[in-house]
């Protein structure tokens, strides 16, 4: 962007898998000197975390709001699609993200933020920091996955917290995967600094001293120092569990911890590329891993309008396969001009985006007003309209303009389909269907 508010452009932001050390690390750097925010922006200290979390309450409540609006939730393991700059949300929620970050930070010589829950939403992050011309140094806190489980299952789970969810469980495994590779593979030729928790917690001033030498002109004093280092001995645990442990479980959990290790052990990774190989081999095999688990590819759809002719219904169609990403379809409608039609565009709970929508005929082109369904809903988020269908032949209705024929209709949209759309589309129904006499 021109006209930078920021003083710094390199930022450190600190990621990884919730109960990997990110909040002591982040504590530690503003020890250092690094502006982290508010104190009273973040959650306060509570018996799952004695010495605080150091992290902004608002944005983890954007986080959240990010992830629902991808359909996604914070044990989430599917990546982002490479069409992830061209969605409708990303368009509006981009913006917002970088505003919080410019409101936030504009002005500090030396800042960053932890955020976990970036992790999976690295993609989005990046596109915000590019928006405001920033690049970021990344730092990766890793930390055994059974250390992982096992502190998380100490955790209070009261309800009341506003950093509440759900237990891991037997998800811990997949999201540590997820939260640890991802990152990985994203920050690839970009600054990274992966710190072992155990490292850290045993060599503490050694992991801080890597974060720091990849930032030019930072140089903290000895003061600082004695606080940063103060500050780890007081507050962390010292218990490790034993990695022969790890060999009962899936050996890609122990190749990616390995791998974690080589990089926390060679700071220059990220700059010689002698680790991108095995991430991405890593990645891709962790994706069939996931192709296991995921819901089955989504299924065929079919742009159907159906019209009224001599007193019977007729229908045409056209085929396609939804992608993740804009994609435009076009149909002949032998309808006559001025009338109303029907038309259903995904035979499953869906919503459906529309970019364009518009009528050809006679040499022009009119925009096509599309309205809902019984059982669907309309609604506009920026510059783009969203049904939300159900299987039913009127998901929309469409009125052709008045002309002479033939008239061609053509839809450019996105579809997104899944089990969150699913569950809203069957409450609405729910909600707007008449109670049984």
């Amino acid at each position: 962007m021109p006209d930078s508010p920021f003083f710094d452009k390199h930022p450190i932001i600190v990621l990884g898998m919730l109960r990997s050390g990110t909040s002591s690390v982040t504590s530690a750097l503003e020890k250092l000197g690094v502006y982290v925010g508010d104190k009273s922006d973040f959650f306060p200290a509570d018996e799952n975390n004695l010495g605080g979390y150091f992290e902004h309450r608002e944005l983890v409540h954007m986080n959240r709001r990010i992830l629902a609006a991808y359909r996604m939730a914070f044990n989430s393991v599917r990546p982002f699609p490479a069409s992830l700059p061209e969605l409708p949300q990303t368009e509006l929620l981009v913006p917002e993200l970088a505003a919080f970050i410019r409101a936030k930070f504009a002005g500090k010589n030396l800042w960053g933020f932890k955020q976990p829950l970036a992790s999976p939403l690295i993609p989005v992050y990046d596109l915000a920091f590019k928006y405001l011309g920033l690049s970021p140094q990344y730092v990766l806190c890793v930390r055994n996955p059974l250390e992982v489980a096992a502190s998380e299952a100490k955790w209070a789970f009261d309800g009341l917290s506003e950093r509440f969810h759900a237990p891991f469980g037997e998800l811990a495994y997949g999201l540590w995967l997820h939260y640890t590779l991802y990152p990985l593979l994203a920050c690839l030729s970009q600054p990274l600094t992966v710190v072992m928790y155990d490292d850290f917690v045993e060599r503490p001033r050694q992991s801080l001293e890597a974060i720091v030498a990849n930032r030019s002109g930072w140089s903290p004093s000895e003061e600082q120092w004695a606080a940063a280092i103060g500050l780890i001995e007081g507050r962390m645990r010292r218990a490790r569990s034993d990695l022969a442990a790890l060999e009962g479980q899936p050996s890609v959990l122990v190749r990616c911890l390995d791998l974690c290790r080589e990089a926390s052990n060679e700071p220059g990774f990220w700059k010689n590329g002698n680790l991108d190989e095995r991430i991405t081999a890593l990645w891709k095999e962790v994706g069939q891993l996931r192709k296991m688990f995921q819901e089955d590819p989504p299924t065929a759809g079919k742009l159907s309008v159906f019209f009224n002719k001599e007193g019977r219904t007729e229908e045409v169609f056209q085929s396609y396969l939804p992608e993740e990403t804009w994609q435009t379809v076009k149909v002949s409608v032998p309808a006559t001009g001025g009338s109303t039609v029907a038309a259903a565009i995904y035979p499953l709970p869906a919503v459906v985006w529309v970019r364009k929508a518009v009528w050809r005929f006679e040499g022009k082109e009119v925009a096509a007003d599309l309205h809902p369904g019984p059982h669907g809903a309309k609604g506009a988020v920026g510059r783009y309209l969203n049904f939300s269908v159900v299987p039913e032949p009127h998901q929309l209705i469409i009125t052709i303009p008045s002309g002479r024929g033939p008239f061609e209709l053509e839809i450019e949209f996105y579809v997104e389909t899944g089990f969150y759309v699913a569950v809203h589309a069957l409450s609405r129904i729910a909600r707007t269907r008449p109670p049984a006499q």
